[in-house]
């Protein structure tokens, strides 16, 4: 059976593209927008949000033994705001973490703390 051109043509309905057969609202473009934005400009660092409260020690200790990698990765950031020393020993460890982020947050703390790290 040939397809008609014509039918589509005089039924506009009837004939959707490929990738058009949803029809998408502006206000779910604009909450999928809303909450990405926080996500990068805090990726390309020009949040103006406050930064998250320290966790105590103990609980990054803990986070960093998470299942989750998200925890471990909030744990190695909260590393980086520590005044106190940084438990460098932590911080090599996460460099040795599954997910790639883990470690890539592990490296930048300890390039911001390299006057301290452990060089073999």
């Amino acid at each position: 059976m040939e397809h008609n051109n014509n039918e589509q043509r005089a039924n506009p309905d009837a004939y959707q593209p490929f990738g058009q057969a949803h029809h998408i609202d502006n206000a779910d473009i604009s909450a999928a927008s809303a909450s990405f934005v926080p996500v990068v400009l805090a990726r390309l660092g020009l949040n103006q949000t406050a930064p998250s409260p320290m966790m105590p020690e103990e609980q990054i200790e803990d986070a960093l033994n998470s299942t989750a990698w998200l925890v471990r990765l909030a744990a190695v950031q909260q590393l980086e705001m520590l005044v106190e020393p940084v438990p460098l020993t932590a911080l090599v460890c996460a460099l040795h973490d599954e997910h790639e982020n883990v470690r890539a947050a592990a490296a930048r703390v300890l390039g911001i703390h390299a006057s301290r790290a452990p060089v073999e």
